[in-house]
């Protein structure tokens, strides 16, 4: 269970401090600029809320890990399911409100294309954790 939760906060922390980067420092123009009219200012947005949904992004990614990844899937194993996650993720629910709302498709395809290089990294860190430790124990008892 420590494991667990290791690997949870550890990928938590890395995603949501890449996820402020890319979206307060490196890209705020742009996603401002191309945001739906209903964005809220940046000194309005929750972020509470945002990390909130971090977590939980970040809880479905260690389950799906935890239950379903017999072995480390190694580095390129982990970037691809997270890769993988972060697209089916942010894609699908863009393209549904794209086709509702009136903001730009340039903005669905950066922020879907970046959200596969988050949880890509995200996703090795949550294997490296994970895996890192349980191979430290069995070494130590071997």
């Amino acid at each position: 269970m420590k494991r667990i939760a290791l690997s949870l906060i550890a990928a938590f922390l890395t995603m949501f401090v890449l996820g402020g980067l890319w979206n307060a420092l490196i890209m705020e123009n742009f996603y401002l600029s191309h945001s739906p009219s209903i964005i809220r200012p940046p000194e309005a947005f929750n972020l509470p809320v945002i990390a909130l949904g971090y977590f939980v992004l970040t809880a479905i990614m260690t389950l799906i890990v935890v239950q379903n990844f017999n072995e480390n899937p190694k580095f390129i194993g982990g970037f691809m399911f997270g890769a993988t996650f972060g697209v089916a993720a942010t894609l699908p629910l863009y393209l549904i409100l794209w086709g509702r709302w009136d903001f730009s498709m340039s903005y669905v395809l950066v922020d879907s294309i970046w959200h596969l290089f988050e949880e890509g990294i995200g996703a090795v860190v949550l294997c490296k954790v994970f895996y890192g430790t349980k191979m430290k124990k069995e070494v130590l008892t071997s």
